[in-house]
């Protein structure tokens, strides 16, 4: 669907080949640099629960920082 209404609105990519793959090698490269901080707090923890659970890094300075113990 998406790839009729960009044209039907006037946009014309103007891209080469080899620019349209270094735009899908950077967004490989934004996936694979995400994915890390899941995968640490998986090796982290003791078990799945506990991973799925634990909050993103910062929150307990937040929290500190907003009085809540």
């Amino acid at each position: 669907m998406n790839g009729y209404i960009a044209p039907a609105m006037g946009f014309r990519p103007d891209a080469t080949a080899l620019e349209w793959l270094a735009v899908i090698g950077l967004l490989g490269l934004l996936t694979f640099a995400l994915t890390w901080p899941a995968a640490a707090s998986g090796l982290v923890t003791e078990d799945p629960e506990q991973a799925s659970n634990t909050p993103p890094i910062g929150h307990e300075r937040c929290r500190r920082s907003a009085g809540a113990s």
